[in-house]
């Protein structure tokens, strides 16, 4: 993640600049299109997306894995 907009949906669930999507609904992302692709499936519907996430700790060694559910907003 290179950017978070201050409070959006992702702000708001916990997505942090440095964090590493590495599954969008249980799919692998292999890509950003893999993201999009499920954004838009769902965008109209205002469903949560469940996110698997790797974030750096603090040593930089390591990654904490985490689950967040973001629910999109409207445009």
């Amino acid at each position: 993640v290179d950017v978070v907009i201050p409070d959006s949906p992702a702000d708001l669930a916990g997505l942090r600049v440095g964090d590493w999507i590495v599954a969008v609904d249980g799919v692998p992302v292999k890509g950003l299109s893999t993201i999009e692709r499920r954004m838009h499936a769902v965008e109209h519907v205002l469903v949560p997306i469940a996110f698997s996430v790797r974030r750096p700790t603090g040593d930089g060694a390591s990654q904490e894995a985490l689950e967040m559910r973001i629910r999109p907003a409207l445009r």
